[in-house]
């Protein structure tokens, strides 16, 4: 998923470089902590989804032409 998140990040928007560090963290807190491997994939990849969201709704935000009022 941080190589996904790596390559999408070069292609299309820089918000999944925020992504891949929070898998990549993930990665590292799974290999730290195997017994709770599970419950840390969740929460990392939620914080990763979470991010790509957020930096997505900036981006596109930005294209939105304000109205003349």
């Amino acid at each position: 998923l941080t190589m996904a998140a790596v390559s999408i990040a070069l292609m299309m928007h820089w918000g999944f470089f925020v992504s891949a560090g929070f898998l990549a963290a993930g990665a590292l807190a799974c290999l730290a902590a195997p017994a709770s491997a599970e419950l840390l994939f969740g929460l990392f990849a939620s914080l990763a989804y979470g991010s790509v969201i957020f930096t997505w709704a900036r981006w596109r935000s930005d294209f939105e032409v304000p109205s003349a009022a």
